[in-house]
């Protein structure tokens, strides 16, 4: 019966790390959203600079035409990491209460994971790489602090994910280990 309450263990850090990825990508949308929201000017100034920087005059382009694709290209990835999030999020419950084993979601949290992991490794380097200028302290901490913030949520969102994927490897093992100690002792 030990092996029982393993596999029961795992199928509750499997529903709370479902549950966590898709309270973290709600997150990731929502802190977005508000960095844009937030940054407006900055963003239109941005396009502004990339066009005149590539010879195309602010007459032949309309700043606000492609601000506004532009949001439109960020919601729309948004919408698609937040729904990558809420499959695997949905699939890891449904395999913890319901026992419905699916293996895409598996494959979409392992290399999301890495992905974050990967994000991390990026995220300490963009860190270690500011530079502090007296006249832009006050810009610079504030740098600073999204980037470990960012950090964080990105060590949290692997953490999450990768946990997702051991705790459903690990119960889908010990389900097979208890299906044969049942075969055996039937015998």
């Amino acid at each position: 019966m030990d092996l029982q309450r393993e596999r029961r263990r795992s199928l509750n850090s499997l529903s709370l790390c479902g549950t966590g990825a898709i309270g973290l990508g709600l997150w990731s949308v929502i802190k977005t959203i508000m960095t844009f929201f937030a940054n407006r000017n900055y963003i239109a100034e941005m396009i502004s600079d990339i066009y005149t920087n590539s010879g195309v005059s602010e007459e032949e382009v309309s700043l606000k035409a492609v601000a506004f694709i532009t949001y439109l290209l960020i919601l729309a990835f948004l919408v698609l990491v937040f729904s990558i999030r809420l499959y695997v999020g949905k699939c890891a419950n449904a395999e913890a209460k319901k026992g419905k084993k699916r293996y895409l979601y598996l494959i979409i949290a392992l290399l999301a994971g890495f992905l974050y992991i990967y994000s991390c490794y990026l995220g300490i380097l963009s860190i270690r790489d500011l530079t502090f200028n007296e006249a832009s302290l006050t810009d610079d901490i504030n740098n600073c602090i999204d980037k470990i913030a960012e950090l964080l949520l990105d060590l949290s969102s692997a953490g999450v994910l990768l946990a997702l994927f051991f705790s459903a490897i690990r119960s889908r093992i010990l389900s097979n280990m208890i299906s044969k100690q049942e075969a055996a002792h039937e015998h």
